[in-house]
């Protein structure tokens, strides 16, 4: 500080002499009435002292932190006392009420908040959290669910209950608490750590990490959301491009986390761990058997599944994307413009699913798919099994005949490759002088990319399910659970039984 100040009265006095310089050099110059020049030396004393106004509060101000450092970013947040006693009371009202539950030391509430600041959830988003669990519990309550059997039910499902409509259930979830995909993911992963703690499966998140974690979510979250509101309400070219570049963007990703964890612990990070070694006592034989078999069926075909879609992905180009929308959105889907959008689309399309299909065959060594021909057999097999867990979850009466199912499947989705390879050779200047008729083979190939996309809705509607619910419940590693979280576990129990019953019955039956 001393050094600028004696710079800057050095300066000072410099330019009091330049200005008694420039005074006497300004007298000489009028005795030879030079006036023009006299103008010119007065702009340069205005501009010097312009000058000097501007420099000398920044060369006289001090360092002043801004308080804003990158780090805080990662830093938990901090909620007040008072919106804490909120939560707390919110969920303690829930277990007590819905679960006959009795947290006393609020273990429950304090792990969501401890998860919650981590994720650097915002406060009123915390108590909105709040009231959506109230109205999850109602919901599950509503479905079916039984607190003594710790499972739903059976009987007819609801057809308001909570699996019946997922994309609604999806949409109110953000629109009631107001979270954003990237907060949601955070929260995710730490729940997510907090649950698995030294298991294998916390060894592939910490694997992974939490800006991987998020990235992958987030972006699947927000690709998805685009994607139910470009299908209800169409969408622009805008952000049909948008899309795109989202897709690309996810694709990538799944690209990226396949190679940092390896088929393997990609399957884990799904849920898909299956230890031979591993006893499910909660399991029969007939369900032990079939889910073993669903199991080993999936190893390294699901991770190729998505590295095939990411590969896919990648290859998109926004063109497609403002076709299949501009498609969507025309009233007569029989016209010759509707037929040419759909046409063109998904010439564009499959090109893109080509590339991405024949990408995966260099995981050969770990999947056994290494041309079209295993391509369409292993993953025929693969929806055929899934068919029989599904039909085994869900306790269906009616007798399938899964040879012919899977000959069926093998059908469709030669049929797909058909038509994938067939569109992908098309030049699109050729529709300008094609005829309707050979306009119409091109719409039906079209709709046969699109049919193996609606076939896949039957797997995803059974995967949502009530029983299919119950029967995840009877493979969690509840052992495990009790292990890591035995002396929680005993005060809860000990408090809700406390209320439950007279204490002198407590005390023997903890005896």
């Amino acid at each position: 500080m001393s050094f600028t100040i004696i710079y800057i009265g050095t300066f000072l006095s410099g330019i009091d002499t330049l200005h008694w310089e420039l005074y006497n050099y300004a007298m000489k110059v009028l005795t030879k009435k030079n006036k023009r020049l006299l103008v010119a030396i007065c702009a340069a004393v205005l501009i010097l002292a312009i000058l000097m106004a501007v420099l000398l509060p920044l060369l006289l101000k001090e360092e002043q932190p801004s308080g804003y450092s990158f780090d805080n970013e990662r830093k938990p947040l901090e909620y007040g006392a008072v919106n804490k006693l909120i939560f707390n009371n919110k969920v303690s009202d829930i277990l007590k009420y819905s679960f006959f539950v009795a947290d006393n030391n609020n273990y429950i509430a304090n792990a969501l908040i401890s998860a919650m600041r981590r994720a650097r959830i915002p406060t009123q988003k915390l108590k909105a959290f709040a009231d959506y669990l109230g109205e999850f519990v109602t919901l599950l309550k509503g479905s079916g669910f039984s607190v003594p059997a710790g499972e739903f039910e059976e009987g007819e499902e609801q057809e308001d209950g909570i699996f019946s409509d997922f994309n609604r259930h999806f949409t109110e979830f953000f629109e009631k608490t107001g979270f954003t995909e990237t907060e949601l993911s955070r929260f995710l992963y730490e729940l997510a750590t907090d649950f698995a703690g030294d298991t294998q499966y916390g060894a592939v998140l910490a694997a992974l990490g939490r800006d991987d974690f998020v990235a992958l979510t987030s972006n699947t979250i927000f690709c998805y959301k685009m994607l139910i509101g470009a299908s209800e309400g169409g969408a622009t070219a805008y952000e049909a491009r948008s899309l795109q570049a989202i897709v690309y963007s996810l694709g990538s990703y799944y690209i990226k986390i396949i190679s940092k964890l390896g088929f393997s612990n990609t399957e884990k990070l799904l849920g898909l761990d299956f230890d031979e070694q591993k006893e499910y006592g909660n399991l029969s034989e007939e369900e032990y058997a079939v889910f073993r078999e669903t199991m080993l069926a999936s190893r390294g075909k699901v991770a190729n599944l998505f590295y095939t879609l990411g590969s896919v992905m990648k290859e998109t180009d926004a063109y497609s994307f403002e076709l299949l929308f501009a498609y969507a959105s025309e009233e007569d889907k029989n016209s010759v413009s509707a037929k040419e959008k759909l046409v063109l689309s998904h010439i564009e399309l499959s090109k893109a699913i080509k590339i991405g299909i024949e990408q995966s065959y260099v995981n050969s060594r770990q999947t056994g798919i290494a041309d079209r021909q295993s391509f369409v057999a292993s993953y025929a097999a693969l929806m055929t099994q899934y068919k029989k867990f599904l039909h085994m979850t869900a306790q269906a009466q009616e007798e399938v005949d899964f040879v012919a199912y899977e000959a069926a499947a093998t059908r469709k989705l030669d049929a797909f490759m058909d038509s994938v390879y067939y569109l992908s050779a098309v030049n699109p200047d050729s529709l300008k002088t094609i005829s309707e008729q050979d306009l119409d083979v091109l719409v039906t190939k079209a709709e046969d990319l699109s049919a193996i996309v609606s076939g896949v809705e039957e797997y995803f509607d059974k995967t949502f399910s009530i029983r299919f619910v119950n029967f995840l419940f009877k493979i969690i590693d509840l052992q495990g659970l009790l292990e890591r979280y035995r002396r929680p576990i005993e005060d809860i129990l000990e408090d809700s039984l406390k209320g439950l019953i007279d204490l002198n019955e407590l005390e023997d039956l903890l005896d």
